[in-house]
């Protein structure tokens, strides 16, 4: 009965410490794929875990007028057409979005508060997935 209990143990150790890999994996291949990807100089990345009873998450960013950047989505193959990435003004307009793991370019009209929305599409029958949103500096625009 001994044996059985400490392999039981063992299992379970080794099952979530797998299962932890997976999910640091996940975040740290996307990472790279998608700067490796950009068109421009890599500034910051918004990893996010997706379930299907969240709405959204959220990140406040700075952009500086005159300023071109490059928004990228990167996600697992089988979830590809189910997350939308989009970038809002301070007043919650989207300003840009990225679907079916698209880029999108933005120029800054004006510096300031910026919002960016990684969230499952509302016809999604994905339960939950990770992805990442990439953002790159591109150029200074006259």
């Amino acid at each position: 009965m001994k044996k059985f209990i400490i392999s039981f143990i063992l299992a379970f150790a080794i099952s979530t410490f797998i299962c932890d890999i997976a999910n640091a994996q996940c975040k740290q291949q996307f990472v790279y794929n998608c700067t490796t990807t950009s068109n421009g100089v890599y500034l910051k990345d918004f990893n996010a875990k997706i379930r299907s009873d969240q709405k959204e998450t959220k990140w406040t960013i700075v952009l500086d007028k005159n300023s071109k950047y490059e928004f990228r989505i990167c996600t697992p193959e089988n979830a590809k057409n189910d997350i939308v990435f989009t970038l809002h003004d301070s007043q919650e307009t989207p300003c840009g979005i990225s679907e079916n793991g698209e880029s999108f370019e933005f120029v800054c009209e004006k510096t300031g508060m910026y919002y960016i929305s990684i969230k499952l599409d509302e016809d999604s029958n994905i339960k939950k997935t990770c992805a990442v949103g990439i953002l790159s500096f591109i150029n200074y625009v006259d």
